[in-house]
């Protein structure tokens, strides 16, 4: 149920702008998050393909005390090469379908969970600003300050708070969870 009329020309155009704001921010989110879940899933396939050419290179390093020619090595070396260049291709093709799969997935989730924008609103507030008020600028601070390996009383006490701050920051980002869950 609306409070404004349905004949109400200003509403309607104020409508369809919603209407249209959000059939193209699906694409402005998903492309950062598909952006991070690809170079997630490339560090983990390249760890792979780094493995398996690690282990030919080992392979070819072997003494032949078998009897086996060059050419049995070059057969399996060429077909090693071909199993590599099929999962390749098959990985380029699967992992963006699959991405795509999962952030619709969790966006479709998350939509047809939440009742109302403020739930969300209230969530990511109670969790994002404690981290960009307390928690980050303490884990900044303490990352800076990692290296020296003497440091004088008033940088160990700012330390000593820092590490406060970051802990008085999960207390806010728990309890304001829970608020927002609980509401």
């Amino acid at each position: 149920a609306s409070y404004f009329s349905d004949r109400d020309t200003l509403i309607n155009l104020a409508r369809v702008a919603e209407t249209f704001i959000c059939v193209l921010a699906l694409p402005l989110v998903q492309y950062p998050t598909r952006l991070a879940l690809d170079s997630w899933f490339t560090t983990v396939f390249t760890n792979m393909d780094q493995i398996n050419s690690d282990l030919s290179y080992r392979y070819s390093e072997l003494p032949d005390d078998s009897g086996n020619s060059d050419s049995d090595f070059e057969n399996h070396a060429n077909e090693s090469a071909e199993i590599c260049s099929k999962w390749r291709k098959f990985k380029n093709f699967l992992v963006p379908k699959v991405e795509a799969l999962l952030v619709l997935g969790i966006s479709f989730f998350i939509a047809e969970k939440v009742e109302a924008v403020q739930q969300i609103f209230g969530l990511l507030g109670s969790v994002f600003v404690s981290f960009i008020c307390y928690i980050w600028p303490g884990m900044f601070y303490l990352k800076c300050t990692s290296e020296c390996s003497r440091l004088p009383l008033s940088s160990q006490i700012k330390r000593f708070a820092s590490v406060f701050i970051i802990l008085f920051g999960i207390l806010l980002a728990t309890f304001g969870t829970w608020v927002s869950v609980n509401q």
